[in-house]
């Protein structure tokens, strides 16, 4: 099954999808900043919080980036020494892909990057699919989907 996901359900969606993943979560975007996820109705972390959190539950991260990330995503990264051992984290400056696995269920291929603006506040540019992997039957589903547009 495929969900075509725009706006801000980028966050409702697969940010929190994200957060819940229980295996492995892979992660391969263009452009990586410091973005903020909430926890309960009024308090915001760091993704790098999610992340370091993931890693402790024993989930595989990991991340695959365009470019260096900014100032205030190094800085968060240097509070959680964990992401230093155990994140997977690759620089390729030649990719411009989109692309986030979730326990090998799940697969969201789109536009947005791993900022606040592609997750949540770019409500005019961002959209992707989110198909289900289960039996091979979501991800051809999904090839036919991207294969039409």
């Amino acid at each position: 099954m495929t969900t075509y996901i725009a706006d801000t359900d980028h966050y409702s969606e697969v940010v929190s999808r994200m957060c819940k993943a229980r295996r492995l979560l892979w992660i391969a975007t263009a452009d990586l900043k410091d973005l903020y996820v909430m926890q309960g109705k009024d308090d915001a972390v760091p993704f790098l919080q999610i992340l370091r959190d993931l890693l402790k539950r024993g989930v595989e991260v990991r991340l695959l980036h365009a470019k260096e990330p900014g100032t205030a995503f190094r800085e968060d990264f240097d509070k959680y020494p964990l992401l230093w051992k155990r994140l997977e984290r690759r620089l390729c400056p030649r990719i411009h892909m989109k692309i986030i696995a979730i326990d090998s269920e799940w697969v969201y291929i789109g536009s947005a990057n791993m900022t606040g603006a592609g997750m949540d506040n770019n409500p005019d540019f961002n959209y992707g699919e989110f198909a289900t992997i289960r039996n091979n039957a979501g991800l051809r589903t999904l090839k036919a989907s991207v294969s039409l547009k």
